[in-house]
């Protein structure tokens, strides 16, 4: 086995000497912040077991990081509680009204189950692979929590570090001790924050924390104060230092735990589950981004599962990955599985060996720490983000962090949700159903026809109105659609028909239906047909439900936005014949219309045919029978085909016609000068006759009559330039 092969775990490359240098800071510097996290989970009643609590976050984040970096795909996570879920954590805590043992017995187990609901939660999402589907929570949501979770952690902080917010305890801030705590808890919250700002090396929080611990402890020598009086004035957590952070607790503390309780934090659980879920969507969408990963968040939901639910048997917390804690170790250049394992390690030492250092960690230095850590997810997520959102969705951001702050997490949760639907609604109802509207006077088919019908579709054409729809029609765009088509059986355009393309429709709402079906009905009793393209099988079965049988005739399904152009070109000739049987001076108004076109069309056709007489001895002349290929793509072509007499169809890839040809059209020019293969399918309409021109031929016409091949030429191009005749 090749040394680079020994480096390897699961695929991941192994970094000794960056991942243990950095794991090693990297694991105390987050054992300073999750020990922060338990001075405020356990405080009040659970003070005296906030050691066996640390000893609980310790062991489940060193099973989640060690889970999740030897299985997940960043090769160099830290999954842990993170802190707007430890907010949960606390709520769960108030909401226990018990003492002693049973209080804490009775939470950790409601912990223990959390962890194992989360788990199950986890694997069930992942295995039916909707986790992508949580890639569409909203910003203001995930914001709102991690901002709300920073201005918590901030009061919490404060209230650790002396200064609460209730005007009943500002006496206090009179007394010495508690005056100091406060004061020197505010300085080493601002030092960090600023230093951060300044300095952005990893060891620097690490480094100035400890130098504040220690001059701290200088200070109460110099003074003349023990450590044990200073605890006794609330300088150092008032816990049970006697005994060790794990076990947690015992065999012969299970009679403590009141299960009916541990039952009643299900939806409690749940909430804590949700909150999970969103950091943990953020976290993987931040990891994608900084990591310039793509991750399967099916699998990493599986993973996260499993892990979950090995910290719920280790006896230890919900976690999951948290980007904020992981990223650094990219810019540290060790993103490697060996950094997490040794803050892995690095936890499970702090489990075995650092109750003696965590009982020297004085309460200014903790929640300084809580107030530094605070301040980035009050500026990031509530500061910053007034710049990147609209007014509208900065204010629910903004009601989201205070409805966490004020009322809890599954209030502003669900507010959040049913904000950003209605939102969501308000602006889809906004989007433009309609993206193109037109009357066939702006655009006809491509069928042939006669001078005279092209005039009549001119003058009538803005009887026919035609409606391209796009995106998703739901109730509040299409109202405003039915409106819109409302209106135009309403004014003066006198309206024959109203062409409604579905092509570009990626769905729609069934109550949305409800109104288009109206729209059907009145336009039948003002006898205006509708026709309706580009349906799916499905959308015209919907239409078609409550649409009486007495207006089928009324009501047309094309699969075409061209075959409903040519069906309302048909509606507008109908409508010309009933108006001119009513007033039969309509026709020579028509007539006089036509007359430039026709004596245009004329001399076109008569210099055709005096083209094609002199043609006809020297070319072969071809007759086709009705839907008989002309040409096909890829076969070999012999040559340009002048159409002598009858139609012809270009068609498609999927068969649709393009448009006609008829008699005088040019097919396949280009072959006239060299054979190619064919690039379009040519069909016959009914009985026609071609002439051949091959390249051969014309060669030799050229040759022999230069003149008439000149005529030819010129004929070509015309023809060319002014695209196919659409007349006969």
């Amino acid at each position: 086995m090749s040394t680079k092969e020994k480096k390897q775990l699961l695929g991941k490359e192994l970094d000794f000497s960056s991942g243990i240098s950095v794991g090693l800071v990297r694991g105390f510097a987050l054992a300073i912040s999750i020990f922060a996290l338990v001075s405020i989970v356990f405080t009040d009643a659970l003070e005296p077991f906030a050691l066996k609590g640390a000893g609980v976050f310790f062991v489940g984040t060193a099973i989640l990081t060690l889970f999740v970096a030897i299985f997940g795909k960043f090769p160099a996570p830290v999954a842990t509680v993170p802190i707007p879920v430890a907010l949960v954590m606390i709520a769960i805590a108030q909401s226990l009204d018990l003492q002693g043992e049973e209080l804490y017995m009775t939470y950790v187990t409601t912990i223990i189950g959390t962890a194992f609901l989360t788990g199950l939660l986890f694997l069930i999402l992942g295995s039916f692979k909707v986790a992508d589907f949580f890639r569409f929570v909203p910003f203001t949501v995930s914001a709102g929590a991690l901002a709300g979770s920073g201005i918590l952690i901030l009061l919490f902080g404060l209230r650790l570090a002396g200064l609460d917010w209730r005007p009943s305890t500002w006496d206090s801030l009179l007394e010495p001790m508690v005056f100091w705590k406060a004061i020197l808890s505010v300085f080493l919250g601002v030092s960090l924050v600023v230093a951060t700002r300044i300095w952005r090396a990893f060891w620097v929080v690490p480094f100035l924390f400890i130098t504040f611990c220690v001059l701290f402890h200088v200070g109460l020598l110099l003074l003349g104060i023990s450590v044990d009086d200073a605890r006794s004035a609330g300088m150092f957590l008032d816990a049970e230092w006697s005994v060790s952070l794990w076990p947690a607790f015992g065999l012969a503390d299970l009679d403590a735990i009141q299960w009916g309780v541990v039952f009643t934090q299900v939806v409690s659980a749940t909430v804590l589950f949700l909150v999970l879920l969103i950091l943990t969507v953020v976290s993987f969408a931040q990891l994608e981004l900084g990591a310039n990963l793509e991750f399967d968040w099916n699998r990493e939901f599986k993973l996260h599962g499993v892990a979950n639910l090995l910290s719920g048997v280790g006896g230890g917390i919900p976690g999951a990955t948290v980007a904020s804690s992981t990223l650094p170790h990219i810019a540290l250049h060790a993103n490697t599985p060996i950094t997490s394992i040794v803050i892995a390690i690095t936890f499970i030492a702090f489990v075995f060996l650092g109750s003696e250092v965590l009982q020297l960690l004085p309460l200014p230095a903790t929640s300084g720490f809580l107030i530094a850590i605070s301040v980035p997810l009050i500026s990031d997520w509530l500061i910053k983000s007034r710049k990147r959102l609209q007014a509208t969705e900065y204010s629910m951001l903004v009601l989201i962090c205070f409805t966490i702050v004020i009322v809890g997490f599954l209030e502003a949760i669900a507010l959040g949700l049913v904000l950003s639907l209605v939102f969501f609604v308000v602006r889809l109802s906004h989007v433009p159903l309609i993206k193109s509207q037109y009357t066939i006077r702006d655009r006809t088919s491509r069928t042939v026809r006669s001078i005279p019908e092209q005039s009549i579709i001119k003058v009538y054409g803005s009887r026919a109105q035609i409606y391209q729809l796009q995106g998703y029609v739901f109730f509040g765009s299409a109202h405003s659609l039915v409106n819109q088509l409302k209106e135009s059986l309403s004014g003066e355009l006198n309206l024959s028909c109203v062409v409604i393309d579905f092509k570009e429709v990626t769905g729609f709402d069934l109550s949305a239906l409800d109104g288009l079906r109206v729209f059907i009905q009145r336009a039948s009793t003002q006898s205006v047909k509708t026709i309706l393209s580009s349906t799916t099988d499905k959308l015209a079965q919907e239409i078609k439900r409550d649409v009486p049988a007495s207006l089928s005739d009324d009501v047309s399904w094309v699969d075409s936005e061209e075959l409903a152009l040519a069906e309302a070109e048909g509606v507008l000739l109908e409508n010309y014949e009933a108006d001119v049987a009513a007033d039969p001076d309509l026709r020579d108004l028509v007539r006089l219309s036509t007359n430039p076109e026709l004596t245009q069309f004329l001399d076109r056709q008569a210099q055709f045919e005096d083209l094609t007489d002199k043609l006809s001895g020297r070319f072969e002349s071809i007759e086709y029978d009705d839907e008989t290929v002309i040409t096909a793509p890829g076969e070999p072509h012999k040559g340009m085909q002048l159409l002598m007499s009858g139609k012809a169809s270009v068609l498609a890839d999927d068969g649709s016609v393009l448009y006609q040809c008829s008699a005088g059209s040019v097919i396949e020019p280009a072959s006239a000068i060299e054979e190619t293969e064919t690039t379009v399918s040519v069909s016959a309409d009914g009985p026609c006759r071609t002439l051949l021109v091959s390249p051969a031929e014309l060669e030799r016409l050229d040759e022999e009559d230069h003149q008439l091949a000149l005529t030819l030429y010129r004929y070509v191009v015309a023809e060319s330039a002014t695209g196919p005749i659409r007349a006969s």
